[in-house]
């Protein structure tokens, strides 16, 4: 990871590192990067947080820059993953810039503010290459490998089926912002799925259909990329599953760390009341009757991109 970082083609970048409790040789690497090149690796320097998305969002919290990328320590990033990520989101607040002033001069023609677009919560995220431990090619691409549709970016989408990893992103200040500004870390899924929410709840999200990195799957994987299943092993898998007593429990926790997320969504400003009431009766739903939750979810587009009829019937 750290050697990828050095060749990438655009160098104007920091990259700062928190150890979360590493037990082998990481904390001697890391000395070494940042002995040779101090102006561009740097250790941060406090108490391990004892998970992925505790350690990421805490680092945000210690880290002020424009932007801002994940990087996970155990993937490959292609030499032109960061240049291709500025390029577009520049691009990006070129667009919102003159959106915005477009809007102003049909509202009022004497408006003499000049709007900012650096304000609005703005993200892109690129496909991924996928890989084993060895770096031997699974898939060439992480979005068909686990058949989602990279394009599908509403906040229910995202609850559900999130499509993007944290090491695909790049996001603004303004974004950073919003999501250090409440999270209670214990109760969201995961930082990436955070990140991504608020993106889609305030600000503006862009996929980039281009693999920038090479994602790495092993057994230690907090989260990874599991594979689209053929409708038969679909079947054999969950009448395996439902003769075990597995299945429903696993749909009951799934409904449950929706729910969660959707109720620290409830504690963020801003949201529009709209949001505000579709949110508080999702997360009130387990008190309804199945046909009402049946309903809801198709009445506010909560849906998944596969497997949708055992979602509705086990909601």
């Amino acid at each position: 990871m750290l050697r990828s970082l050095e060749l990438q083609s655009y160098q104007d970048f920091v990259c700062c590192i928190h150890d979360d409790g590493s037990t082998d040789r990481t904390r001697k690497i890391i000395f070494d990067y940042v002995v040779r090149s101090p102006r561009q690796f740097c250790i941060l320097d406090y108490p391990a947080q004892g998970s992925a998305k505790a350690n990421f969002l805490s680092m945000l919290e210690h880290v002020e820059a424009d932007y801002y990328l994940y990087a996970d320590q155990d993937d490959v990033w292609l030499p032109e993953k960061i240049n291709a990520m500025m390029n577009e989101m520049v691009q990006l607040e070129n667009e919102e810039f003159f959106i915005q002033e477009e809007s102003k001069a049909r509202v009022n023609d004497h408006t003499m503010t000049v709007a900012d677009p650096t304000h609005t919560p703005l993200l892109v995220y690129s496909d991924m290459i996928v890989v084993d431990k060895d770096m031997s090619v699974i898939s060439d691409s992480f979005h068909r490998y686990i058949g989602r549709n990279p394009y599908r970016l509403r906040y229910q989408d995202i609850l559900i089926d999130n499509p993007a990893a944290g090491c695909s992103m790049m996001f603004n200040r303004a974004l950073r912002n919003k999501v250090i500004e409440y999270t209670d870390v214990s109760e969201i899924e995961m930082h990436d799925s955070w990140t991504l929410l608020l993106a889609s709840l305030f600000g503006i999200i862009k996929y980039m259909d281009a693999p920038l990195l090479c994602y790495r799957q092993h057994d230690d994987n907090e989260m990874g990329a599991a594979r689209s299943e053929t409708t038969g092993e679909r079947v054999r898998r969950n009448l395996s599953e439902i003769f075990s007593g597995r299945f429903f429990r696993d749909k009951k926790e799934f409904h449950d760390r929706m729910r969660k997320n959707a109720h620290q969504l409830l504690q963020v400003s801003g949201l529009s009341e709209e949001t505000r009431r579709t949110l508080t009766e999702f997360c009130d739903l387990s008190k309804k009757s199945k046909g009402y939750r049946m309903r809801f979810y198709k009445d506010h587009g909560f849906k998944r991109q596969k497997n949708d009829l055992w979602f509705r019937l086990t909601c």
